[in-house]
């Protein structure tokens, strides 16, 4: 498959950037996309968004998004990936600069009202904040959700302070190991 790349499972999906994947849907009536019961509680949002955790494997990704293809037949799905050296080393302007094609997906498709937006963890939290500031940047108004599905999330919504609080957290560790051997220690 074409795109098939670090988190992106091989189910219809083609790249559209670099960490961006987009499945279009196969043509669908409105009818069949509500056959199943669990289709039939669920809204139809316009657009799923799938943010996965920090260098996620193709496997398990494949196994959530073949549960939204089942419940939403005739809806694109967007599945947006992170790296540890997305997370950690690029700049707020770099990372929201790479999201700008997946920007422009959503808009020429008209797709920018519900939206459902399912991420993991904290590179997938990080990776949608990214989305919505370069959403709010282009678009000059916030990126219509009408639900949200936070997995495995982080309790705090700004990286920069998880981050320093680790750091601190294994700053005594590398200290104490640092002083107990003359070859220095990281965390």
């Amino acid at each position: 498959m074409e795109g098939y790349d670090n988190g992106l499972p091989a189910q219809d999906f083609y790249s559209q950037a670099a960490s961006v994947w987009v499945r279009h849907p196969k043509s669908c009536s409105l009818a069949s996309s509500f056959s199943s019961e669990r289709s039939a509680i669920h809204n139809n949002p316009s657009l799923i968004l799938f943010f996965s955790w920090t260098s996620a494997r193709p496997r398990p990704v494949s196994e959530y998004t073949t549960e939204y293809i089942e419940m939403f037949p005739s809806n694109p799905i967007m599945i947006i990936a992170t790296t540890l050296t997305d997370l950690t080393f690029k700049s707020e302007r770099s990372k929201q600069s790479a999201l700008i094609p997946a920007v422009d997906y959503i808009i020429s498709r008209h797709l920018d009202q519900d939206i459902h937006v399912h991420y993991f963890s904290e590179g997938g939290s990080h990776k949608a904040i990214q989305l919505a500031k370069a959403y709010l940047y282009t678009t000059g108004r916030e990126m219509p959700l009408t639900s949200l599905c936070l997995d495995s999330t982080p309790g705090d919504y700004q990286y920069h302070r998880s981050a320093e609080r680790s750091n601190k957290a294994c700053h005594p560790i590398a200290s104490s190991e640092s002083s107990a051997s003359s070859s220095p220690t990281s965390c």
